[in-house]
């Protein structure tokens, strides 16, 4: 796994997609085309617990989330940090939670 700049540095992002991201940047660099100036945030997603979680953006998240939507009764939370997005029990595709961390 390369090491890739991050807006915290160079930093090791070992996740699947950012394989996939690497393998992207790559082949438009071996086909004479620019590579993307930036890749896109890294995310994650998993079920625990009866939880469903995804997050999107450079982790550790700093500081206090902004709440965008919460539910206490089904036990949903929509967070975001600058440059950071966390979805709990919150139906949302990838695309829509990484355009709301980068806001």
């Amino acid at each position: 796994m390369a090491v890739v700049p991050t807006p915290r540095g160079l930093r090791r992002v070992p996740l699947w997609n950012s394989a996939i991201e690497h393998a992207r940047a790559a082949a438009a660099t071996l086909a004479g085309s620019s590579a993307p100036s930036s890749a896109p945030l890294p995310y994650f997603w998993t079920d625990q617990f009866g939880l469903a979680l995804k997050a999107v953006g450079h982790a550790p998240f700093i500081g206090d989330p902004t709440v965008v939507e919460h539910d206490p009764e089904a036990e949903r939370w929509l967070l975001t940090w600058p440059g950071a997005a966390v979805a709990v029990n919150v139906r949302m595709p990838i695309p829509k939670l990484r355009a709301l961390a980068q806001g």
